[in-house]
């Protein structure tokens, strides 16, 4: 039934997400929410100060802020959307190469991000070297083989080569796209294999594994089927010193 509802709201957001910038963030603050309570829980992850990564508008800073978290800070490469979306508490920078002191932070969040950044684990890196210890991270992505992940000028023609997807997605939708490559887009294929290993590999203890969309966790935990049936993942990992 929660399920049901969720798909049902998502879909009477996401019909009309591009027809106003309104609209936009009336999605976005849905998933804040959704998200927020349902997979960050604040008493348990992000009771203390949050670093949202890739901020964007806000939304997420406010659930964060509204649902427990002491304080929380938001970092994007771009201003124009968080003045946009009226938010103070939020700095210019990149991820890879962030402004924050060692330990700054119990919680890291990243939704959609980790997809737009050339090198990944360099990313997980910075992630956990700004986390307190025992502090968590939590990094969602659109998994590279789900009809997601090519983002919206691309999808779901991404897994063709380049040049063949570049002319599918301009016939069909209309667009015109100058890109010669992914990286053109700012897009680098990330997988939840993938994912799960920088995560490792830098030092983070995999605490959970879900559905960041629909809730359908256990899909997340079955190898092959997770990178082709969802459409969202959220690893949480704890850092251990």
């Amino acid at each position: 039934m929660k399920t049901a509802k969720r798909l049902y709201h998502l879909y009477r957001l996401g019909r009309k997400r591009f027809r106003t910038n309104e609209d936009y963030i009336e999605l976005m603050r849905y998933l804040a929410e959704d998200f927020a309570t349902r997979v960050i829980r604040p008493t348990e992850y992000a009771s203390g100060t949050v670093l949202d990564i890739g901020c964007s508008y806000g939304g997420y800073m406010e659930a964060f802020a509204t649902n427990g978290a002491a304080g929380v800070v938001g970092l994007d490469v771009s201003p124009v959307k968080f003045k946009q979306g009226g938010v103070r508490n939020a700095v210019v920078g990149d991820m890879t190469l962030s402004p924050f002191a060692d330990a700054s932070f119990d919680l890291v969040y990243s939704r959609a991000v980790i997809e737009h950044v050339p090198d990944q684990l360099a990313f997980c890196k910075e992630c956990y070297r700004v986390l307190k210890p025992g502090g968590y991270a939590c990094i969602t992505a659109p998994p590279w083989y789900s009809p997601n992940a090519g983002h919206p000028r691309l999808k779901p023609f991404h897994l063709f080569p380049f040049p063949l997807a570049r002319w599918l997605s301009e016939k069909t939708k209309g667009i015109r796209i100058e890109a010669s490559d992914l990286a053109g887009l700012g897009l680098y294929p990330i997988t939840i294999r993938r994912l799960r290993r920088h995560m490792m590999e830098t030092g983070f203890e995999e605490v959970r594994i879900g559905d960041g969309l629909l809730g359908m966790d256990w899909l997340a935990r079955i190898p092959f089927l997770n990178e082709v049936l969802l459409q969202h993942v959220f690893v949480v990992g704890r850092r251990v010193d």
